[in-house]
């Protein structure tokens, strides 16, 4: 049995023909994931121009009423300053 081996080998390499190379691989999947910051379009709109004080203006309150209009315009300038560094964030397209 072992020379019949042999001799199918030596059969087998002397072949014009070249052996079935099976089915086809799987094919390769390639997935890139980019990563891009972007900006709500609110954030990319112009802060508006706080309205001027008239000249003649005069604010009569209590104490504690002042506190609070001044505590509003911390707030509103507070607000404003937050939306102006966050913009530095956005990317620029």
């Amino acid at each position: 049995m072992g020379l019949a081996s042999v001799a199918t080998l030596a059969a087998c390499a002397g072949s014009p023909e070249k052996p079935d190379p099976g089915a086809a691989p799987d094919p390769v999947i390639e997935r890139k994931i980019v990563v891009k910051p972007v900006c709500p379009p609110e954030l990319l709109q112009d802060v508006p121009v706080a309205p001027a004080m008239p000249a003649e203006a005069l604010v009569e309150a209590s104490d504690e009423t002042l506190r609070w209009l001044g505590a509003i315009f911390s707030h509103a300038a507070l607000l404003e300053e937050r939306l102006r560094d966050a913009r530095t964030a956005c990317p620029d397209d």
